[in-house]
């Protein structure tokens, strides 16, 4: 396999650890942010976003029709594996 690969796999180990623990956790006190304060966050567009939810590289709660994001999992060591494998050339506009 190749290092990309294993950081996907690696990824998505952590993030179904962090899906573990926020479940255990029963937090009814969770703050959720919003797809706008995400792509803010992230410096990403909303099609950037959506590929990410689709593919599971990011956690969501599905509100209504909207999506929302637990803040706690959005800690540096999170957000610095997330930035890492975004193709800043693939950014689309919203």
């Amino acid at each position: 396999m190749k290092n990309n690969e294993f950081d996907l796999i690696w990824l998505k180990l952590d993030q179904i650890q962090m899906q573990l623990d926020f479940i255990l956790s029963g937090k009814n006190d969770e703050v959720l942010l919003t797809g706008a304060d995400v792509k803010k966050m992230l410096d990403i567009s909303q099609s950037t976003l959506y590929r990410m939810r689709k593919r599971g590289e990011i956690l969501c709660v599905p509100v209504g029709k909207q999506y929302r994001y637990p803040k706690n999992l959005f800690t540096e060591k999170l957000l610095a594996r997330i930035t890492k494998n975004i193709d800043r050339s693939l950014k689309f506009d919203d």
